[in-house]
């Protein structure tokens, strides 16, 4: 897997454009800014004591996803001090209007 540097090119002080992470006895997770948008990704590691008692599969169902989207949970963390492995992948979608959407029904 290779292994590169996160690196906030966006420049900005925005909160939505910096690394944001949290964790509890459930779950560990980090928030990572899109380049040039307001949105982000949260990847999320189930705790090792609840995949241990429960297996992989039932630790991640049991997530409360109110919990993990609550960004008053989330604090800023230094992209430096954060040791994050992640696969390299591409995601393509196309947008749609809201209109074109409900016509299409």
């Amino acid at each position: 897997m290779m292994r590169k540097s996160f690196k906030n090119t966006d420049r900005t002080s925005s909160p939505d454009r910096v690394v944001k992470y949290t964790e509890s006895s459930a779950y560990k997770a980090v928030r990572l800014p899109y380049k040039g948008c307001s949105i982000s990704a949260i990847a999320v590691l189930p705790s090792e004591q609840s995949v241990q008692k429960h297996g992989f599969a039932a630790a991640v169902s049991e997530l409360e996803i109110e919990e993990l989207l609550d960004a008053s949970k989330y604090r800023k963390v230094s992209p430096a001090g954060l040791d994050l492995e992640m696969p390299r992948f591409t995601v393509k979608n196309e947008c749609m209007s809201l209109s074109s959407v409900s016509s299409a029904g």
